[in-house]
């Protein structure tokens, strides 16, 4: 398989290939596929950002004549540093009560080969949504642990992650302040879950291992007759952006330089039968062999600077584990 993506890579051929949580199969879709099962990725800010739509099917070779030349901005330790600090000013003022401020991370260090990568990466979270995207000529790569929403007939899932710690070292009772920041995304969904239809079950919270790091979890079940309008107000949650949400994206998108593009944005999964989506998290493009690796985590007004940088080097592990750099 590793051979055949990266043969279609250096084609210059546009697709995306995924592997559910929990199976062994592969599934390929192409831009040039038309059929009704569907794979969309959509953007962080769906007010400016595009989204990427392609069918099922593995692809044929062609030369995609689009290709990015966009430079890709490198978030530096005191522009987080002065990020932090704007964005903790907002929440004592209580103008906020969480955010979320993600950096970029460049690994100076090509991946020569992006199809064995993959294959890695597959094997070693089995249990995570992975994506390998070829579009006009840079890639995404990713593996992210967290379901935004299952949609079968009128039953929907959903799962709350938020509170984050590395799984190596002395492991401590969570803190008030991650129960607290946990609580804000579950409140968030079941909210919106019941101005859709109703909550059926909430369990949790409970740890989950995802990588290098450790998460609470809770599932949350329900039922909607019209589970398209629930997605668009889920997205984006507070574990990805903030609350309140649109005074949180605001704050994100004039205090971050660079353009969080896909990453925290949702690949949407959709046949006859089922329609699932997963937030994109744990997640890198490559441009020219290079990866740019996007990292975040969730800020309250009892955030210390230094524990946030350590927890967006402990989530980037997940994926540079991978190349065997660390």
């Amino acid at each position: 398989m590793s051979e055949e993506i990266n043969q279609l890579i250096s084609s210059g051929t546009n697709f995306m290939i995924v592997r559910l949580p929990g199976k062994n199969k592969y599934e390929w879709y192409s831009d040039r596929n038309n059929n009704e099962n569907t794979v969309e990725i959509m953007p962080f800010d769906l007010n400016s950002g595009s989204s990427i739509r392609m069918c099922s099917g593995k692809p044929d070779n062609y030369n995609s004549d689009r290709k990015e030349r966009i430079l890709q901005h490198i978030t530096s330790r005191s522009e987080y540093d002065e990020n932090f600090k704007r964005l903790q000013h907002k929440l004592k003022q209580n103008e906020l009560q969480k955010v979320i401020l993600s950096r970029v991370k460049f690994q100076d260090s090509r991946i020569e080969n992006l199809g064995a990568y993959f294959e890695r990466l597959t094997a070693k979270y089995p249990e995570t949504f992975c994506y390998l995207m070829n579009y006009n000529g840079a890639q995404w790569i990713g593996a992210t642990p967290e379901l935004l929403l299952l949609a079968e007939k009128d039953r929907v899932y959903s799962n709350a992650v938020a509170g984050t710690r590395p799984t190596a070292g002395q492991q401590s009772p969570w803190t008030a302040k991650e129960y607290a920041e946990h609580k804000y995304v579950v409140d968030f969904i079941s909210e919106s879950i019941e101005k859709y239809g109703s909550i059926k079950q909430v369990v949790g919270p409970t740890e989950k291992i995802a990588g290098q790091v450790r998460h609470l979890v809770t599932e949350i079940s329900g039922t909607t007759d019209d589970h398209n309008q629930l997605l668009n107000k889920l997205h984006p949650t507070p574990a990805v952006c903030g609350t309140p949400t649109e005074l949180a994206k605001k704050a994100i998108l004039e205090t971050e330089q660079h353009n969080r593009e896909y990453y925290t944005g949702y690949i949407r999964l959709k046949n006859k039968t089922s329609d699932i989506s997963y937030v994109n998290l744990r997640c890198m493009k490559i441009v020219e062999g290079y990866p740019y690796l996007f990292v975040g985590g969730g800020l309250t007004v009892d955030s210390d600077l230094e524990s946030e940088w350590l927890e967006t080097e402990e989530k980037a592990r997940t994926l540079l584990s991978v190349m065997g750099k660390i």
